[in-house]
């Protein structure tokens, strides 16, 4: 069989394979005359090589909720140490980790793929040198980023149908969803309080995403981007419809000095459980359902229908 034949025959394969992943980065292929070797670039740059992954090491509250989806539970040797939630139940008793840099730790799990956080910072490196894969997530800024590393995981753990038809069911709860959006957007803000401190999200954080997938306008996008500070005055000049926030931050940010005048300006507030609200993954489409459902519950109650008596909008 010529060159030529069994390039053709490796670069069908590959092309197979990075349709499967989807809308994951596409692997990359470097074919040879006896073999084809797929990667999945990750956040630091590296081609990390699809293969067995029957030893997987989780360190993101991300990869934990995705690969409970995609793998089977023997699959996965150690979790997340700062997972939390009902959802973890199936994985509660697994070994848990706070990160890469437990390197005795982790080699002594002998795991053939490890999954971290952000880009891991220097202990990569030293578990790369000891001939483990580690893929780096890099940061999570929002529901197309989320989208992309399910499709990555489901490539790396050879699950792609799994992780196509967990993005089937995501991409089928967005299409309801936006049968739910207003004619006209409400222009919405997104709002963090601290006892002394206001900050937002908006273009590039996933509390714009947030916003957008609930059918509402961000009205911050036009002047922030990411996690900006934001002052009492920022909030008169950019005059939201609604401030979205988390749930228990509604009574912190009235009082602060200077809230009466929103509530002057008819701005309401709507409180969304945080454990969604705050999960740059993927709790972004649960907490817009959450805040879709809150309003269509307030313009009800405006139009003279009942207010649910657990619905969290503040007048």
């Amino acid at each position: 069989m010529t060159r030529t034949v069994l390039n053709l025959i490796a670069l069908l394969v590959a092309i197979g394979l990075a349709v499967g992943a989807g809308l994951g980065q596409r692997p990359q292929e470097n074919i040879t005359a006896s073999a084809v070797v797929i990667t999945v670039i990750d956040a630091t740059g590296t081609a990390v090589p699809v293969g067995s992954a029957q030893r997987v090491v989780s360190l993101s509250i991300f990869s934990d909720r995705v690969l409970m989806r995609l793998v089977s539970g023997q699959r996965v040797v150690a979790r997340c140490a700062w997972s939390d939630g009902d959802w973890l139940l199936p994985w509660v008793d697994k070994p848990s980790l706070r990160g890469a840099e437990e390197i005795e730790a982790l080699l002594a799990l002998r795991p053939d793929l490890v999954i971290v956080a952000g880009t891991g910072g220097p202990a990569v490196q030293q578990l790369r040198n000891q001939e483990i894969r580690v893929f780096c997530l890099g940061n999570l800024d929002g529901w197309a980023t989320a989208q992309r590393l399910i499709a990555e995981l489901g490539t790396l753990t050879g699950t792609s149908a799994a992780a196509q038809r967990l993005l089937g069911e995501y991409a089928s709860q967005e299409a309801v969803l936006a049968q739910a959006w207003p004619a006209v957007p409400e222009r919405a803000l997104y709002v963090g309080v601290t006892a002394a401190q206001i900050f937002g999200g908006t273009v590039g954080s996933g509390y714009h995403d947030v916003l957008t997938l609930a059918g509402c306008s961000d009205v911050a996008a036009t002047r922030f981007t990411g996690w900006p500070t934001l002052s009492m005055e920022d909030l008169y000049a950019l005059a939201p419809d609604v401030i979205i926030t988390a749930q228990g931050s509604a009574d912190m940010l009235r009082r602060l000095p200077g809230a009466d005048r929103l509530f002057q300006q008819k701005t309401r507030i709507v409180e969304i459980p945080g454990e969604n609200l705050n999960d740059p993954g993927l709790g972004l489409l649960q907490a817009a359902i959450t805040v879709r459902a809150k309003l269509t519950a307030r313009v009800g109650a405006d139009s003279g229908g009942a207010r649910p008596p657990d619905d969290p909008v503040i007048p």
